[in-house]
């Protein structure tokens, strides 16, 4: 009984630990530019899906904080999300969009055209 008991405990807390692994919930910073500007986004569930707003601009354009860039992501397994989308402010424009988290600290974010043969790729930062 006590081995059972032990046994529900530790599945428990992996279970838990497991969850919380693949969550990409928080604040994110893109990669710089060539220019070094740099975009914060908060990503958070809506939904059953996950998408992601533009919290802050560092030395770009500030009317575009507030916008929604990652909308409709689905979960695909612990730490992958597919069938969404990504805005590109650079060019304004909506792409067929993944997420992928590497680890707790690092979000493969990508935009992708042609089926997702061509795509547009950035390894974010966890802030938060």
């Amino acid at each position: 009984m006590i081995f059972r008991t032990a046994l529900t405990a530790a599945l428990l807390s992996f279970a838990t630990t497991a969850a919380f692994a693949g969550d990409p919930s928080g604040l994110w910073a893109s990669e710089k530019s060539d220019d070094g500007k740099w975009i914060d986004v908060t990503v958070a569930p809506c939904g059953d899906q996950m998408c992601g707003t533009i919290t802050k601009v560092h030395g770009g354009d500030t009317s575009i904080e507030g916008t929604v860039m990652i909308k409709g992501m689905n979960a695909y397994g612990a730490d992958r999300w597919d069938d969404g989308e990504i805005y590109a402010a650079d060019d304004k424009k909506w792409y067929d969009g993944k997420m992928k988290l590497v680890s707790d600290s690092q979000l493969d974010v990508s935009g992708c055209v042609a089926f997702g043969i061509i795509c547009r790729s950035q390894s974010w930062t966890r802030l938060k």
